[in-house]
């Protein structure tokens, strides 16, 4: 199942974007994206469990990065691991090296535990039920916030 949404009237949008050139059209774009990024990540952090808040606070939206070569504008909702390093546990019998700052052994991403369960806990799905609930909202802050900002471009 993908998590992408294809956006009505996205043929139009792209037309009047490639009128601007590309680096303002992908200005505009990333306005509108972020916008709807957003919202989804704020339903998130709405339906995240809370033990300690970590979890919560962590939840941020981030830019997409290349892929295979690939330029693309996008975000994406994600956890901040660096700020908050506690969201990846390592298994019994891992071991690190204050040398290489390295550790060896099975490790556990909290928020994949939390979502999916684990052989121990029951699941407790928190981002798929808020994408789902949300990702129309975010498509129509996608397509509000290109067009606004592509109407204060174009002087309108």
């Amino acid at each position: 199942m993908s998590n992408f949404q294809e956006i009505q009237g996205g043929a139009e949008l792209d037309r009047k974007l490639q009128l601007l050139g590309k680096n303002a059209a992908n200005k505009l774009m990333k306005k509108g994206l972020k916008a709807g990024a957003q919202l989804i990540a704020k339903e998130v952090k709405k339906k995240a469990p809370v033990l300690t808040g970590t979890l919560k606070k962590s939840i941020k939206v981030k830019t997409s990065k290349k892929k295979r070569g690939k330029k693309e504008i996008g975000f994406n909702v994600g956890f901040d691991t660096k700020k908050y390093p506690q969201l990846v546990a390592y298994a019994k019998g891992a071991s690190s090296s204050l040398k290489t700052k390295k550790t060896t052994g099975k490790r556990y991403f909290y928020p994949a535990a939390i979502e999916y369960g684990t052989k121990n806990m029951e699941p407790k799905p928190f981002i798929r039920p808020a994408f789902n609930h949300t990702k129309g909202d975010a498509v129509r802050a996608i397509i509000k916030t290109t067009s606004d900002e592509l109407l204060k471009v174009a002087g309108i």
